[in-house]
């Protein structure tokens, strides 16, 4: 039916095809993955909890946005001394590894700062679009 040659091409085409639809579908998984997922704002997560009307949206995002000019306010206050407490703490703890593991901490503390900003990014974007 088939000669050798026939069956050994046949057989790396296939190969072949595998490798490529397996390539495809890791590519599209890790996509899916890095993909950000949309944080509900609190408004989005209470109605879809428990579906408000128009009248309760509305009400509750005027509730919402006092909370937050509050919560600025309160923050233009305190956020020197949350700046200085967790530079202290940072200091300490940075202060009790080997120079091996400050290297690694380093790293870790740039992470986590970078992740935090784009977070606030987000949030102050979303804030802005409403």
């Amino acid at each position: 039916m088939y000669s050798g040659k026939n069956k050994a091409r046949a057989i790396v085409v296939i190969f072949f095809l595998i490798g490529v639809l397996m390539g495809v579908g890791v590519m599209n998984f890790i996509a899916a993955k890095s993909r950000p997922v949309k944080k509900l704002t609190w408004l989005e997560s209470i109605d879809s909890e428990v579906t408000l009307t128009n009248e309760q949206k509305s009400i509750i995002a005027s509730y919402i946005e006092a909370h937050n000019e509050r919560m600025k306010e309160i923050m233009k206050v305190t956020r020197p001394q949350l700046d200085a407490l967790k530079t202290d703490t940072r200091t300490k703890i940075r202060l009790s590894l080997t120079p091996a593991q400050q290297g690694k901490y380093d790293l870790l503390l740039q992470r986590r700062d970078a992740e935090k900003a784009a977070a606030e990014a987000v949030a102050a974007q979303s804030t802005k679009a409403k």
